[in-house]
């Protein structure tokens, strides 16, 4: 019996040291995400393959992911959004700019463990490759990191010239369960954005 409840007090002990189990980060912006498209600061193109992109990532999840509203309409807390814009917009602060070549750029925000707000910034010279550029940027704001370099085909791919639409399965589960594959510790902050657009509606 003694012999017994040494080996339970021993379990014990070593549970009450035991580390806590890992949780995933996730996000903390609900889903749908609002999405906030500025449409003061981007060509037609670009909003149309942005609303474009949406449709797609709704359709591939299953649900509603992202609600595109007009940035002037929105009248919700900007501390929990995504927001797309566009290089030259007139709301991103001067520093705010691509760097090379890229062709988009997400900038995210995170709190405690949780990402809470995203600013995506798209070049406007590139219309016939925005489709899957805007798609993959948002991939980063649904939390997805980039796919190895050897995985061609991947929306997620961080070589534009090499990336597809293909999504994996895992992907797709953790956009639904809100999981962040991003490793938040080298998440950037989102730089402060001067919030003045149009207030047009989308252009038809």
């Amino acid at each position: 019996m003694r012999a017994v409840l040494t080996l339970l007090a021993a379990s014990l002990v070593a549970a009450c040291h035991a580390p806590p189990p890992q949780t995933p980060p996730t996000r903390a912006i609900p889903m749908p995400v609002p999405l906030l498209v500025d449409v003061g600061g981007m060509d037609h193109c670009s909003i149309n393959r942005t609303l474009n992109a949406v449709e797609w990532w709704n359709r591939v999840v299953g649900e509603a992911v992202f609600e595109p509203v007009p940035l002037g309409k929105y009248d919700g807390d900007f501390n929990r959004v995504a927001t797309i814009t566009s290089e030259g917009s007139p709301i991103l602060p001067k520093e705010a700019r691509l760097v090379g070549n890229q062709a988009g750029v997400t900038r995210l925000r995170a709190e405690n463990g949780h990402l809470v707000a995203a600013l995506v910034i798209l070049r406007e010279d590139v219309c016939e490759l925005l489709g899957p550029i805007v798609a993959h940027e948002l991939g980063h704001v649904l939390g997805l990191d980039h796919a190895p370099e050897d995985d061609v085909g991947r929306l997620m791919h961080p070589v534009t010239e090499r990336a597809g639409m293909r999504v994996t399965r895992e992907e797709l589960e953790n956009v639904r369960r809100g999981v962040v594959e991003l490793g938040l510790a080298t998440v950037a902050d989102v730089l402060r954005l001067q919030h003045r657009s149009s207030f047009a509606p989308f252009p038809e």
